[in-house]
Parts: C-alpha cells; sequence; structure tokens
C-alpha cells in the first residue's frame, strides 16, 4: 500500500484489514510515503511478484496524465484502477 502521506496509509491499511478479516493467505506491503515515484513503486511491486495491484486513477501510481509505461513494464498481474 502506497499512499501520500502517513495519515492516508495509516487509514487505507486500516479499511484493507478490515476487508480481509483473519486471513493470513494474503501478504499486505505497506511502501513508506517518501518513496512515493510510480517507477519507483512499480519496480516493487514487479520485485514482490504481486498478484493483484489495486490503484487510483490520478494516484501515485497511475498519473492523470494516463502515462503507464511504468506499470507496463513492471506488472505481471491484474491491475483493477478506480476513480
Amino acid at each position: 500500500m502506497v499512499a501520500e502521506d502517513a495519515t492516508a496509509r495509516d487509514w487505507l491499511e486500516s479499511q484493507v484489514r478490515l476487508m480481509l478479516g483473519s486471513r493470513e493467505d494474503v501478504r499486505l506491503v505497506i511502501a513508506e510515503a517518501s518513496r512515493g515515484v510510480a517507477d519507483v513503486i512499480a519496480g516493487e511491486v514487479r520485485r514482490l511478484e504481486a498478484g493483484f495491484v489495486v490503484s487510483q486513477f490520478g494516484g501515485i501510481l497511475v498519473p492523470s496524465d494516463g502515462d503507464l509505461r511504468h506499470l507496463a513494464i513492471a506488472l505481471e498481474c491484474p491491475l483493477f484502477l478506480m476513480r
């Protein structure tokens, strides 16, 4: 999980943990906000061999200009884009 700042990241983590409940077969990865450069995040997603990525259109990973080159190179899993 990546967010613009620690407050947003903490909120996002709490929401995801509520949704997951007690599942132990899902691993959450929480990135430091200071590393929020899209190509760095995309590289981490590839390194971690992500199985599914949810991203906000216009957010850190998928900029509003629609440039998805960093993701097209890095992702080997489904990507769910939301507004």
